[in-house]
């Protein structure tokens, strides 16, 4: 089985380092690329095509909300799976994200130990019960 390849849109370094925690500790073989910045999150997610994206809303170049349309409105990157991380539970983000296509929305808790078992629980599934979407087999992707 090849391991996962996950881009992780995040600005926060706090953040970036709890994920990459909660992460290796579910796929310690994983590839993970992080990006800081919305328009290279999109640039790399062309590039590499990965299998799953963590996606922050608050972004200091773009609004998440605005990286998220561009994923799935993009025939290279529309079926890639892409978890919204938010510090905030207003239910018209939620909602919106998921208006967008959002495979999954994730309000980051305050404590640390709630956020890592939120990030392991949430990707053992993603990595292990769910078909990852972005191994799509070549006939599914654009030519």
């Amino acid at each position: 089985m090849v391991p996962p390849h996950v881009l992780l849109i995040e600005d926060e370094t706090l953040d970036i380092e709890l994920i990459r925690e909660g992460l290796l500790a579910v796929r310690p073989d994983l590839t993970l690329t992080v990006t800081r910045r919305g328009v290279r999150g999109l640039e790399r997610a062309q590039r590499e095509h990965p299998d799953l994206i963590l996606l922050d809303l608050a972004l200091p170049d773009l609004n998440g909300l605005n990286v998220l349309t561009a994923l799935k409105a993009s025939s290279w990157t529309r079926y890639i799976p892409v978890l919204v991380l938010t510090n905030h539970a207003q239910e018209d983000t939620i909602w919106r994200s998921y208006h967008e296509y959002a495979s999954a929305v994730l309000v980051k808790p305050t404590k640390t130990a709630d956020f890592l078992n939120l990030l392991r629980t949430t990707c053992a599934f993603w990595f292990s019960a769910a078909a990852l979407q972005g191994r799509l087999p070549s006939g599914c992707r654009p030519a």
